[in-house]
């Protein structure tokens, strides 16, 4: 008999302390907001953006130290 494994939580982005988030279409209408939510939640986000234009527009918009595109 395998032994039992306790079920996963899964995270709570409201209630959770600091999490790494990866943010897949940072740069559109609804990850932009998706970013700056988890931001003003004290989150890290990770994006991963199309170009690199957009990459650097999202780094003059958000915060450095916990927004990162590499």
């Amino acid at each position: 008999m395998a032994p039992s494994r306790r079920p996963r939580r899964k995270a709570n982005l409201t209630t959770d302390p600091q999490l790494t988030i990866l943010v897949v279409g940072s740069t559109g209408s609804i990850g932009r907001h998706v970013v700056g939510e988890a931001l003003r939640s004290g989150h890290r986000v990770r994006a991963l953006v199309r170009s690199a234009d957009r990459a650097a527009a999202c780094s003059t918009r958000w915060p450095a130290d916990r927004f990162g595109s590499r």
